[in-house]
């Protein structure tokens, strides 16, 4: 929530995990991304992204593509 502001509000948070395991759940190739941003844990994101059985990919902060 500190890093990306959700608009939605605190339960954004947990309504994208649900979002990820109905996509794995339904059989949709499911990418989670995470920004290599400073208070990034980005071992904990990919964690979390294999936990739910989705694929992770790292993405560069201002690195377009």
């Amino acid at each position: 929530n500190r890093i990306c502001k959700p608009k939605f509000g605190e339960g954004t948070y947990k309504k994208i995990l649900t979002f990820i395991k109905d996509c794995v759940g339904n059989g949709i190739e499911t990418e989670v991304t995470c920004l290599d941003m400073s208070g990034v844990d980005i071992k904990e994101c990919e964690r979390i992204a294999k936990s739910l059985g989705a694929n992770f990919r790292l993405r560069h902060f201002g690195v377009v593509g």
